[in-house]
């Protein structure tokens, strides 16, 4: 990387640097206007109108109102000032036992009463209508509920900026973490090309001068590319993957964890996105934010990892959770079977032999004692046995599945360089090859390698297009 591009980052990092704190101290300014109670009114209406308007579970067509980088910088910013405000709040009244920011939560009876404005979504335990009349004598309790906990909690106003900042993780923020971490294995690809065109470089004959031209020529491209990729690392390792960006995934984690943890009667009226909220955050903060802020660095790791574990070990089955059982259960099944068929030793044949099956050879029954069975001990009940049964199909299904969906990237060395794998299907004829080659070889020609079609656009194995440079028109 050039001199003036290292400056031109730098710069770019001071300037995002000043532009956070003048923002941040905008909308604390706007938040903590004494003597004017509209203008924090009209703050939290605007804020709650700004999250309606970019929820997108709901919508037959989903459309995001707000760029996603935008809903990112916007909740790092509440992050900051909440906690800047809260714990304001609670050296003012620490008289009264409030709980600092590090212990911040949402009181349960703001989700039951109507004191905070809630948009219309999925609670635990069903629609606020049903909710409503399932637990009408609950509800007139409130009060009293709210009243016990007004002693160490701020004022509803701050509660309801904590939901809705909570809210702005699962519509938006998480997305673009996400979004962002891909650029590692864009660039990735483009340090392997460039290294690939070099080793062309250096083995061909010093006669053959014009396939050295095009071969140069794709290495200034990929060296471009390449630098470009290098900048926006940069960029994102001190604007979105900091450490600071960091510990605030770590606390709306902990915060809508808290918030589950400690409701108990209207544990019901919980919004759905808490569940959501708590798996995302902390699946980006293993995957999304390592290896540049490595997750084993993280302070407290094991009591992270701990509380987690309980937070899925005491939830998954709860049957107050109606609508996200379902999914719960679907993200533990499928976690494990990706684990399963991820694991380079994993063999089918190892947990047919459960119920006495070997390789080649049905299952047996359990008069058969030759061979192992669970059938044959009494201790398992036939239920039991039947969900042993679906678990095999299922991985065989999703094993079955992965291959063909991999027939063509995984399971196949580009036939034009057999260095790398063929990730690359060209349109419309359907051929296949690894980004290098196509890369360089659309630089000078549109037909494709083996049966001279015209490509019209090129798709990796998931589906998308491959943002390829064309030489000729």
């Amino acid at each position: 990387m050039s001199l003036r591009l290292v400056l031109r980052t730098f710069d770019s990092m001071v300037s995002a640097a000043v532009t956070e704190n003048l923002e941040e101290a905008g909308v604390k300014v706007l938040r903590k206007t004494q003597g004017a109670p509209n203008t924090r009114f009209i703050f939290l209406q605007k804020f709650k109108e700004f999250l309606k308007e970019n929820m997108t579970s709901g919508r037959v067509h989903p459309v995001q109102q707000c760029p996603l980088p935008v809903i990112l910088c916007l909740f790092h910013r509440m992050i900051r000032l909440l906690r800047s405000l809260w714990d304001d709040h609670a050296s003012h009244a620490a008289s009264r036992g409030l709980v600092s920011s590090d212990k911040a939560h949402v009181a349960e009876w703001c989700f039951a009463d109507d004191s905070v404005t809630f948009v219309d979504i999925q609670r635990f335990g069903g629609v606020m209508s049903h909710l409503k009349k399932e637990h009408k004598e609950l509800l007139q309790k409130c009060s009293e509920h709210r009243s016990r906990s007004d002693l160490h909690l701020p004022p509803t106003s701050l509660l309801e900026l904590l939901d809705g900042t909570i809210m702005l993780f699962d519509i938006g923020a998480y997305k673009q973490l996400g979004k962002m971490a891909t650029l590692h294995d864009t660039m990735k690809e483009y340090v392997l090309a460039l290294q690939d065109t070099q080793s062309k470089i250096d083995r061909a004959a010093p006669e053959m001068t014009e396939v050295l031209a095009e071969v140069n020529h794709a290495k200034s491209v990929f060296l471009e590319k390449s630098a470009e990729q290098a900048r926006q690392r940069a960029w994102l390792i001190a604007v979105v993957y900091s450490k600071e960006k960091q510990l605030d995934v770590q606390w709306i984690m902990e915060t809508a964890m808290r918030t589950i943890e400690n409701a108990t009667v209207f544990f019901p009226f919980i919004p759905e996105y808490y569940i959501e909220v708590c798996i995302n955050a902390y699946n980006a903060l293993k995957h999304y934010f390592n290896p540049i802020q490595p997750f084993r660095a993280l302070e407290h790791l094991d009591r992270i990892n701990e509380e987690f574990a309980r937070f899925l070990a005491k939830h998954f089955a709860n049957n107050q959770i109606v609508n996200t059982v379902g999914w719960f259960m679907g993200v533990r099944r499928e976690a494990a079977t990706s684990a399963l068929l991820n694991e380079p030793g994993f063999q089918m044949s190892s947990v047919e032999f459960l119920l006495g099956g070997t390789p080649g050879q049905a299952t047996v029954s359990a008069s058969d004692k030759r061979n192992f069975s669970l059938r044959k001990y009494q201790e398992v009940s036939p239920e039991e046995i039947k969900e042993v049964e679906e678990m095999i199909s299922h991985l065989k299904k999703c094993q079955i599945s992965r291959e063909r969906k991999s027939s063509f990237s995984e399971g196949e060395e580009c036939t034009i360089c057999y260095a790398h794998s063929a990730n690359c299907v060209f349109q419309p004829c359907k051929h296949v090859s690894c980004r290098s080659c196509i890369s360089q070889h659309l630089m000078s020609h549109k037909e494709c390698f083996f049966c001279k079609s015209t490509i019209t656009k090129v798709l990796d194995n998931n589906g998308k297009v491959v943002p390829i440079k064309s030489g000729k028109s």
